[in-house]
């Protein structure tokens, strides 16, 4: 269970040297759940899970965590749909952080003993940095995610070339390749070096793509776990999105073919769905804009 390679890395968030790859790259999310742990608001009682004392005031310290920063995410995301959508009243703001809740995703794979929550909230940073055109804070945000997750930098530069293609702003786009570089460059070094090759042989790759078979957990667990996509896609299809958002959804669909390939590269099989709990925030912000736009004009018939 990954939780426990965690609870190495929450229990020592500046040393834990033999926590290996990718857990070890995790350390805001360590930092902050050891910090959590020094609080006396973590619960302590007994539960049903098969862990020591130490391991379940960690586990416990982890999904509130989690939650702390997924509500961080929701305020953020209200905040995004104020910036596009200034006419609207209190409603969709709030609606719109509400939905980071209501994802399937939420209760499956962020709030819990893993790193998503954290995750979340730094993807959803990194999005209002961009839509607020504060290229030098994106940048900033994608330096930390470093220390978070290595499938940031995929999705950095999903919306980053987005982003681009839209706007043809070639002031910051150097530094922010050169980061989204840095950050692939060192997942990369790191997994190579701890025994995790599978992630940058091409044949494994390929073989990871070949011999892969579609069940009833894969389905359930990687593709009906995002509902809030699905919404996105229903929406677009409906033409409800307008001005910078069918840019943010092309980043979203980029994001996720990304981050689903390299899960698969990874060989994670049914937890590949995991990883896409970085974009609830993303896939909010869109349903949240286009429930809130303005009606479309009927066509005149002719007289």
């Amino acid at each position: 269970m990954d939780f426990f390679q965690y609870a190495k890395l929450y229990a020592d968030p500046f040393g834990a040297p033999d926590v290996p790859s990718p857990f070890a790259l995790r350390r805001i999310s360590a930092i902050l759940t050891w910090l959590v742990a020094q609080t006396p608001f973590v619960y302590d009682r007994a539960t049903a899970f098969a862990g020591s004392p130490a391991e379940r005031h960690l586990l416990a310290a982890a999904i509130l965590t989690n939650y702390l920063c997924l509500l961080g995410a929701a305020v953020v995301v209200s905040r995004m749909v104020e910036i596009l959508r200034p006419d609207t009243r209190d409603l969709p703001p709030l609606f719109g952080g509400l939905l980071c809740f209501f994802a399937f995703n939420t209760p499956a794979h962020i709030l819990t003993g893993m790193t998503d929550g954290v995750s979340a909230l730094l993807a959803a940073l990194f999005l209002l940095a961009l839509i607020q055109g504060r290229y030098g804070l994106a940048c900033a945000w994608v330096a930390l995610s470093l220390f978070q997750r290595e499938t940031f930098c995929l999705m950095a530069a999903a919306f980053g070339g987005a982003l681009y293609l839209e706007r043809r702003d070639r002031s910051w786009m150097v530094a922010f390749a050169a980061l989204v570089a840095a950050a692939a460059y060192i997942y990369i070094r790191a997994a190579v070096a701890v025994g995790y090759p599978n992630h940058t042989d091409p044949q494994a790759i390929l073989d990871a793509f070949t011999g892969f078979r579609l069940d009833r957990e894969f389905v359930f667990q990687a593709l009906l776990v995002h509902n809030l996509l699905f919404v996105c896609i229903g929406l677009r299809l409906a033409r409800r999105l307008t001005g910078l958002e069918p840019t943010l959804f092309r980043g979203l669909c980029m994001s996720f073919a990304l981050i689903f390939a390299a899960g698969f590269a990874a060989q994670l099989g049914n937890g590949v769905g995991r990883l896409e709990g970085v974009l609830v925030p993303v896939e909010a912000l869109l349903i949240a804009c286009a429930l809130s736009a303005p009606p479309r004009p009927r066509a005149v018939a002719d007289a």
